[in-house]
């Protein structure tokens, strides 16, 4: 019923010129089937709708879907469009990972060998070949750059996490090092 009620709702968007794409995305976020006909809606990138797997999320971009992660012990919560605890998220029948105990270190020695931390190289970073969907840190701490097609695109974390290059994934506060990227 959800689906026919998108459809009809996709239908009359674009008889009317996309302008209801909001409209669209709120109707079909929590439904990960919907992605692909919400991304290619003209006017839908960095529209965000839930993933077959509840601690992970797409955002729209360039007419497609591109999944990203939650962070550490979050899932994704469609009803606020972003990562949640779990106690506060209803998944729903999309898939829900084992939650895993992970001890991180107090002080976490996390090798850097790609130089995806470095904002500056974003450039020479998103032109090299195979290149798309590459996340690269940007000078802002709560955002970062996805490659695509040979050049970066700015994006912004979740309000209350940062970038952390290292996981390639926004994460809290407190388990990113920002170094001297603006926070």
């Amino acid at each position: 019923m959800k689906s026919a009620i998108f459809s009809v709702l996709l239908v009359a968007a674009l008889a009317h010129g996309a302008v209801l794409v909001e409209n669209l995305v709120r109707a079909g976020r929590d439904d990960p089937s919907q992605a692909p006909a919400i991304c290619a809606t003209e006017g839908s990138d960095n529209s965000i709708v839930a993933h077959e797997n509840c601690a992970k999320y797409y955002q729209c971009w360039g007419g497609s879907p591109i999944a990203f992660d939650c962070g550490l012990g979050t899932l994704f919560n469609p009803k606020n469009s972003y990562c949640d605890y779990p106690s506060n998220v209803d998944c729903g029948n999309r898939f829900i990972p084992e939650q895993e105990e992970v001890v991180i270190p107090i002080n976490p020695v996390i090798p850097i060998g790609n130089n995806h931390d470095n904002p500056s190289l974003a450039p020479q970073i998103c032109a090299a070949e195979d290149s798309s969907d590459v996340l690269v840190a940007h000078e802002n701490c709560n955002q970062f750059y996805m490659c695509l097609h040979g050049a970066p695109y700015a994006q912004t974390c979740q309000a209350g996490l940062l970038f952390d290059p290292r996981r390639d994934r926004c994460e809290w506060p407190e388990n990113v090092n920002c170094g001297n990227r603006v926070v």
